[in-house]
């Protein structure tokens, strides 16, 4: 009995030693390859007499666990044929990322895309043709699907948004899901 009474007091004196020294171990630094990931979205909606195609790929860097940052191309064309009007807008966009908690962040993004518009504050109005920015701030929650890789959902306000000339139309939120890996 005193054996048993022995061996059972030695584990619990080493057992938290040999826990605690795993996490004394030294942890590989992450090389600046693993800390890079990719992704975007892409969608196409047809709504009435209206049709968007959008591709939006994004890289970014993993700056720390919490905080991520990344550039993107976005190329969205729109076609509404009742009015014989069709656009391709183009450009590019910066943004960061912060998480609050391990699944949700904050999001913040300038985005620039060529459009056209018609811009009735003019006299006569003119369609111009021109690039437009636009500064973003949301936030958005990261499912992961696997170690490397999480499907997205980010709803973000367009701080200087402006109805006639964004193109993003009239709504100042814009939705977004998309992916990583």
């Amino acid at each position: 009995m005193r054996k048993i009474i022995f061996a059972t007091a030695m584990l619990c004196l080493l057992l938290p030693g040999i826990v605690f020294a795993q996490d004394d171990q030294p942890k590989q630094k992450a090389t600046w390859k693993s800390r890079v990931f990719f992704g975007g979205s892409g969608g196409v909606s047809v709504s009435g007499n209206i049709s968007v195609i959008n591709v939006s790929p994004i890289v970014g860097y993993r700056v720390t666990d919490k905080f991520h940052a990344g550039l993107g191309l976005r190329y969205i064309h729109y076609s509404q044929p009742s009015r014989n009007f069709s656009d391709t807008r183009y450009g590019g966009n910066l943004f960061t990322r912060y998480y609050v908690m391990p699944q949700f962040y904050l999001h913040g993004e300038y985005d620039v895309l060529r459009t056209t518009y018609y811009d009735t504050r003019l006299a006569p109005p003119q369609i111009i043709t021109g690039f437009v920015p636009s500064v973003m701030i949301g936030g958005g929650y990261m499912q992961a699907v696997s170690r490397r890789s999480g499907v997205g959902i980010s709803l973000l306000y367009i701080v200087n948004h402006n109805p006639v000339t964004s193109p993003y139309g009239n709504s100042p939120i814009v939705l977004r899901v998309g992916f990583v890996f």
